[in-house]
């Protein structure tokens, strides 16, 4: 069957002969979408699209809260409206009485910028301290992140712009590994574990640290066009297109500038003979972290750690203000910076 374009009407034969044809089409609010490319992308994972294929998903998706953000990424979807019949009467009254996609009408962040033109130096020339703001905590969601969004027109600088996730574990395992290695020969095994553990709690803080206090530095940072864009490269391109791939983990080269500052503050609080373990079992806890940051954004995790997924991706569509923990939420219940996802099942 071809591709209807939006300004058709599709019964519900029609709908079904393209569900079986392998296309994700759903139904909301009276319209209907086409939302296979954006499967492998959903923040959620596949399977919850996959549960309404064919299906009006209306209901459901008033009762899961979804912000203007996931209208947005919904409304470019949209290939046509749907044919009621006397049974849909029910779904067409609630269309009429309560329409969410009201709420995005005349919505445009593309007017000051264009990601597919290199958004770094539209980011330094375009927007101002407010709009910077709205623009980073407005999430872009893109099905083809290569063709819809790149950092800088240059090549050579966009191509090492990119930090693939196998990187992180090519580069830094083996350096973990011989720190763990040379630190077994210079502690007892109670020590030697000891000293894992403590590198491992010692990664949650800073993890939660770096995340609010650095990467989240908009919330502080003075009114300046160098620091704003300073801070987009940084993490700000995360939050404004938090499913590109090549966007997820540290770089390499920044990484070990990091962990240059961080060994030199070591060499001067440890102790000699602590100073290899705690910097494998640091390195080791970053590597996890980074390792499954990826993963919480691009598969459907296990039910082990589906809670993490949803918190994070709750930080990221929601509340960016709130949830820096993402190895774990024990440092935001400390300091309190929980999610209310998490206080309301509690």
């Amino acid at each position: 069957m071809e591709n209807k374009t939006s300004s058709e009407v599709l019964s519900r034969t029609e709908i079904n002969q393209l569900s079986r044809a392998g296309r994700a089409i759903v139904i909301f609010e009276g319209e209907v979408y086409d939302a296979t490319d954006f499967k492998g992308t959903h923040p959620g994972g596949p399977k919850f699209i996959d549960d309404y294929v064919g299906k009006d998903m209306t209901e459901v998706f008033y009762e899961e809260e979804h912000t203007k953000i996931a209208l947005r990424m919904l409304k470019d979807m949209k290939i046509g409206t749907l044919e009621f019949s006397n049974s849909d009467q029910v779904s067409q009254d609630t269309v009429t009485s309560h329409s969410r996609m009201e709420e995005i009408e005349g919505e445009e962040w593309r007017k000051k910028v264009n990601p597919k033109l290199g958004t770094v130096w539209q980011v330094f020339t375009n927007l101002d301290h407010e709009e910077y703001n709205s623009f980073i905590n407005d999430p872009k969601h893109l099905t083809r992140p290569g063709d819809e969004h790149i950092m800088f027109a240059n090549p050579v600088l966009e191509f090492f712009s990119r930090t693939p996730w196998y990187h992180v574990a090519l580069f830094w395992t083996p350096i973990a590994l011989y720190k763990l290695y040379q630190g077994s020969f210079e502690l007892s095994l109670l020590e030697y574990l000891m000293t894992i553990l403590f590198a491992i709690v010692s990664w949650t803080f800073a993890e939660y640290a770096l995340h609010r206090f650095i990467f989240h530095m908009e919330v502080w940072m003075p009114d300046n066009a160098y620091l704003r864009t300073l801070h987009y490269i940084f993490h700000g391109i995360h939050h404004s297109f938090p499913m590109d791939p090549d966007r997820l983990v540290f770089p390499v080269t920044l990484g070990f500038i990091a962990w240059q500052i961080f060994h030199f503050a070591w060499v001067h609080i440890f102790p000699a003979c602590m100073i290899n373990t705690y910097a494998g079992g640091f390195l080791m806890s970053y590597m996890l972290y980074d390792l499954g940051h990826y993963y919480f954004h691009h598969s459907q995790p296990l039910k082990i750690v589906e809670y993490r997924k949803k918190y994070h991706m709750y930080h990221h569509y929601k509340d960016p203000d709130n949830g820096y923990g993402i190895s774990t939420s024990f440092w935001d219940q400390i300091f309190g910076t929980e999610l209310n996802m998490a206080k309301k099942q509690k």
